[in-house]
């Protein structure tokens, strides 16, 4: 509805609730009180109306003597009667209200009674004890029990009727939970990387560290007391590397709102909140036990004489069972790094197909706004459409503007009407049985300004007749299979014999969202509009910004008291729409990027720390010969052993859930292999450099 007062005109979205829904929902009023029941009756007077917090601000400088002001709305007056929390959000995620409004329904409904007929949806507080599907019968009888009331063509749309219970959780996230569990599997894998990571760092750690823990029990230090010596270091790396965690996370909550699209609702809700911030702290202390507790205790069983007859020489590499230990820890490690990166090479390669897909539409250098001609002021068709011509005129008028339309709906953004449809060669289907297609009204120029192509026929002309219509591919070849579409007649928006002649046949686009082609499409002149708000388009050459307050200008010649909103590109609009899929698989490129990173460095270390351990070993070959490239093979040979080993698992539990591609996980497994081939380089070239005569006089 249009707020015209108060201000500058805006349109704004508003919600029609019943006295109860805010008590039901435990919701206190920030100011003021919530609607009566007089108030929430047909015919009870001056409308109430109660405001959101941010609209408040807005509009009224955030004072509390908005309570009792008369604004209007759509031309009727309305008294402020409460002001919402700042943190309300109405429950159910397609509604986007700046106020609410009494739905003020008749007590005594009647199915004939137009101006209270509408949909609904139903939130109700369930008693304790009472099963969902106990619930779920007692509603559909009441339903049954509606149904005898029910005009036919009602009765033939509601058969087979399905009548289903949603916990209001459920429906308020069933839209990003598949995100939420697709980012939380990646950031448990992240997790494990990095325990893998530091409990391999941790066993080549303690075993550097033999000997001071064999003189300790020498000096009657305690088993026990050697164990918890190594738990506290441990828990102390942890403690630190943790509160570093948790202050980036708070620090990164801004960051996260603002990189989250503005399409997905509950972005603005996101904070840390107190109970995943204590189980964060116990993960944290359980990360930092689990990756301690099996080094310690290999460390502790140490024997004190065999760890002070080592001589002044690194033991190498603490025996066969530390390097198995250790490689199979790095293997693993990397499998779980793979399947990320797998997971990410797979949402990268479907937006890139999504983002690439041809779209039935040409969204470059057109710019869209949205405007809503007043119900009260314009209330009767024809003066409905002469608003928009002369809106047309005006738009047609800015210079540098190649085609300017008007229509119901838009491409990624769907009609805004829907009819059903009869064919003037087939018998009139019953009551409720016309399939049902989405129509919008546009003006000549709209194929033209979106770049929609004629397939067929042709376009409508400036001042066509409400006796023709357009369809899409789509539909032509659904009902008129094997025949040619044009010249034939149907009949929308009544029954009553207007018969319309299909003059042209244009591409399908995808509607709604990118991914979804519309499957049938019906245009009608805009004469026939009765949307209650229209979108302007422009194609021009001109900067984006320029066209915008050209067009802003020209809304406001035609009708200064219009509010104009929803201005847009529509390549902003078709970044919004792939913005869901954009986001998810941005994050996970993160947690796969993130994922590498701690695997090369623990391959490095674990690598580092083998070829510490082999001076003297390496020492030894060079003198007898032993050439660079022999000694870089032999070093690399054992990294890139453990990474093929762990890149065929992880390929392995991706292709074991079906989520595994070819075209994915060569590259993936190329891309991992030459990171671990330079974080085992390093390492590799240090070993080349050892001089025997220095290893030697180590001693």
């Amino acid at each position: 509805m249009t707020l015209t007062d108060a201000g500058q005109p805006e349109r704004i979205a508003g919600t029609r609730v019943t006295s109860k829904l805010l008590p039901l929902i435990g919701v206190t009023l920030a100011l003021g009180r919530n609607f009566t029941e007089d108030e929430d009756r047909a015919g009870a007077g001056p409308r109430a109306v109660i405001l959101r917090h941010g609209l408040w601000q807005r509009r009224f400088g955030g004072s509390s003597m908005a309570l009792g002001k008369t604004i209007t709305l759509d031309g009727s007056p309305a008294t402020v009667v409460g002001v919402l929390p700042p943190r309300f959000r109405f429950p159910d995620n397609n509604f986007r209200e700046e106020l609410l409004l009494p739905m003020a329904l008749p007590a005594d409904p009647s199915w004939s009674d137009d101006q209270h007929f509408r949909l609904v949806r139903a939130v109700a507080r369930v008693k304790h004890g009472v099963a969902p599907e106990a619930l779920r019968q007692e509603l559909a009888g009441m339903v049954r029990g509606a149904a005898t009331q029910e005009p036919a063509q009602f009765k033939r749309i509601r058969e087979n009727l399905e009548v289903r219970v949603t916990p209001l959780r459920e429906w308020l996230t069933g839209t990003v939970r598949p995100i939420v569990w697709q980012l939380s599997g990646a950031v448990a894998m992240v997790l494990l990387i990095a325990c893998l990571n530091i409990a391999g760092l941790q066993s080549a750690l303690a075993v550097t560290r033999r000997k001071e823990i064999a003189l300790g029990a020498a000096t009657g230090a305690g088993r026990a007391r050697l164990i918890r010596q190594l738990f506290t270091e441990s828990l102390l790396l942890t403690a630190v590397a943790g509160g570093l965690g948790v202050a980036l996370g708070f620090a990164g909550v801004g960051t996260t709102r603002a990189f989250l699209p503005e399409n997905l609702r509950l972005g603005g809700l996101i904070e840390v909140d107190r109970g995943v911030l204590l189980f964060t702290l116990l993960i944290k202390v359980a990360a930092g036990l689990i990756t301690g507790i099996l080094p310690a205790l290999a460390a502790a069983r140490v024997g004190v004489q065999a760890a002070l007859k080592e001589n002044g020489e690194r033991h190498s590499g603490g025996g066969v069972t530390q390097q198995r230990v250790q490689s199979a820890l790095l293997s693993a490690e990397v499998a779980a790094a793979m399947v990320l990166l797998l997971g990410a090479g797979l949402l990268i390669r479907a937006f890139l197909r999504e983002a690439n897909a041809p779209l039935g539409f040409d969204s470059g250098d057109v710019v869209t706004l949205k405007v809503s001609p007043s119900p009260r002021k314009y209330a009767k068709r024809e003066d409905r459409v002469a608003f928009m011509q002369q809106l047309l005129e005006q738009a047609r008028a800015i210079p540098g503007v190649q085609h300017a339309a008007i229509s119901g709906g838009l491409p990624l953004v769907g009609a805004l009407g829907a009819a059903g449809v009869s064919f003037a060669d087939r018998p009139e289907p019953p009551a409720g049985a016309r399939p049902t297609v989405p129509v919008g009204a546009v003006s000549a120029d709209y194929f033209r300004a979106i770049g929609i192509p004629v397939v067929r026929g042709r376009a409508f002309a400036p001042s066509e007749p409400s006796r023709v219509a357009i369809v899409n591919q789509a539909f032509a070849d659904h009902f008129f299979a094997g025949k040619d579409a044009i010249g034939q007649r149907i009949e929308f928006f009544s029954r009553d014999g207007n018969w319309r002649e299909i003059v042209g046949v244009v591409g399908n686009v995808k509607q709604l969202d990118a991914w979804r082609f519309a499957n049938l499409m019906v245009y009608a002149p805009l004469q026939d509009a009765i949307e209650p708000e229209v979108f302007l388009a422009l194609k021009s050459s001109l900067p984006a910004v320029t066209v915008r307050s050209a067009a802003l200008k020209a809304v406001r010649e035609v009708d200064a008291n219009e509010p104009v909103f929803e201005v847009a590109t529509m390549d902003a609009r078709l970044a919004s729409a792939l913005a869901p899929r954009r986001t998810s698989m941005t994050l996970m490129s993160l947690f796969a990027a993130l994922a590498l990173l701690l695997t090369a460095i623990g391959m490095f270390g674990v690598i580092a720390y083998y070829v510490s351990q082999r001076r003297r070993e390496i020492a030894i070959r060079v003198a007898l010969g032993a050439t660079p490239g022999v000694l870089l093979r032999w070093v690399l040979a054992r990294g890139l052993r453990v990474a093929l080993t762990g890149i065929a698992l992880g390929a392995a539990g991706m292709a074991a859930i079906g989520r595994q591609e070819t075209g994915v996980a060569v590259p993936a497994a190329l891309l991992f292999l030459a990171i671990a081939a330079l974080a085992c380089w390093i390492p590799a070239r240090r070993a080349v450099g050892v001089s025997p005569a220095a290893v030697m006089r180590e001693g």
